[in-house]
C-alpha cells in the first residue's frame, strides 16, 4: 500500500512538472520576435560595439547593425553646412566616447524599422539612454523631430 502511494505521488509530481514546461513553452512561443530578443539578449560589452555616427552603431557580435530609437542627430554629409558637419562629428565623438567608457551597454532592438529601414534599438551605457544623452548635450534632436533641416538658408544650425 505504501509504495502504491509513493508511485502515485511520483506520477502526479511529474504530470506536474510537464504540465508547467508546456505553460512555459507556450508563454515563450506567444512573445514577439523583438521580445524574444531582448528577453535573451545579455548586455554587449563596448568592445563589440561600433559606432558609425551619432546615432548609430553596430553590435559586431550580432552583426547587426542599430539606429537609436529616440534621437536625430546631424549626419556628416558632403551636402550639410558646416554647423551640421561639426555638430555630426560631436556627436558621433560623443557616442563612442560614452559607449568606449561604459561598463555596460544593453541594446535593447525595438522590432521596429526607421523611415530608412534602418532597426532600431534602445542603448543604454551605465543604465544612461544615449539618445537622451545626446539631447541633454544638444547634438541631438528628439525623434519626432526627424526630417526638419539642420541648418538654415544662411548655414546657422537649426536645434
Amino acid at each position: 500500500m505504501a509504495l502504491r502511494t509513493k508511485f502515485a505521488f511520483a506520477a502526479r509530481a511529474i504530470a506536474a512538472t510537464l504540465f508547467l514546461a508546456g505553460i512555459l513553452l507556450l508563454w515563450a512561443q506567444s512573445q514577439s520576435p523583438a521580445q524574444a530578443e531582448s528577453a535573451h539578449r545579455a548586455p554587449s560589452p563596448a568592445a563589440s560595439i561600433r559606432v558609425i555616427d551619432g546615432e548609430t552603431i553596430e553590435d559586431l557580435h550580432a552583426a547587426t547593425i542599430y539606429r537609436l530609437a529616440n534621437v536625430d542627430t546631424a549626419r556628416e554629409a558632403a551636402h550639410a553646412c558646416a554647423a551640421e558637419q561639426r555638430i555630426a562629428a560631436r556627436a558621433a565623438a560623443t557616442t563612442g566616447s560614452l559607449v568606449s567608457r561604459a561598463r555596460r551597454l544593453d541594446v535593447l532592438p525595438t522590432g521596429e524599422r526607421d523611415r530608412t529601414g534602418q532597426l532600431t534599438a534602445y542603448v543604454t551605457a551605465d543604465g544612461r539612454d544615449l539618445g537622451e544623452a545626446l539631447i541633454a548635450r544638444g547634438f541631438g534632436r528628439p525623434e519626432r523631430q526627424s526630417g526638419r533641416p539642420w541648418c538654415d538658408a544662411a548655414g546657422a544650425l537649426n536645434l
